[in-house]
């Protein structure tokens, strides 16, 4: 916490969303550490397996560290988007992934480090859920799967990050969905 508190944020925000930043870099210390303690636990679920198509295992990219600020009139009991959610969005283009194995797919990852961390997701031919986390919990989705971020009563921080298999290029850019 006290490393990702000590980061330096980006302060033009996330996509010029300046109520969401994320850490400059991915190398600090602290990125380095939870990459080491996080990486035999998406071994040990499969999360970091691949076909035959790829020689070795998916790898941890881009970990960066998040914050949303305040969202003024908040509602967090609300179970539809209102003003401070992100847009609809996959990280990864779902026409690219479509061509892949299902286990070769770009995963993406957010590990919650204080209580009251929200996610919307909607699974593929599922329905929105709201999925939040405790400190210390690990939500693991495709890169295609169809996600937002949502407003905040409070400070939040949490880290986000790619599974990609070697050699894999990102387009690095929000896709609708």
């Amino acid at each position: 916490m006290d490393g990702i508190h000590g980061s330096n944020f980006d302060e033009r925000g996330i996509n010029g969303d300046t109520s969401r930043l994320q850490t400059k870099s991915g190398n600090h210390e602290w990125c380095r550490i939870l990459e080491g303690q996080l990486t035999p636990v998406l071994r040990s679920h499969g999360h970091l397996e691949t076909s035959e198509d790829y020689e070795g295992e998916k790898e941890i990219r881009k970990m960066r560290g998040l914050l949303s600020f305040v969202t003024e009139g908040y509602d967090e009991t609300a179970t539809v988007p209102q003003e401070g959610d992100q847009g609809d969005h996959t990280d990864e283009p779902i026409k690219r992934l479509q061509r892949m194995k299902r286990v070769d797919k770009p995963r993406s990852i957010i590990y919650s480090i204080q209580h009251g961390t929200r996610l919307r997701i909607k699974p593929l031919d599922g329905d929105w859920v709201i999925v939040e986390l405790k400190p210390g919990d690990l939500l693991v989705f495709g890169g295609d799967v169809c996600h937002h971020g949502m407003g905040y009563t409070n400070k939040n921080y949490r880290v986000h990050a790619y599974l990609y298999p070697p050699g894999y290029t990102s387009t690095s850019a929000l896709n609708q969905c």
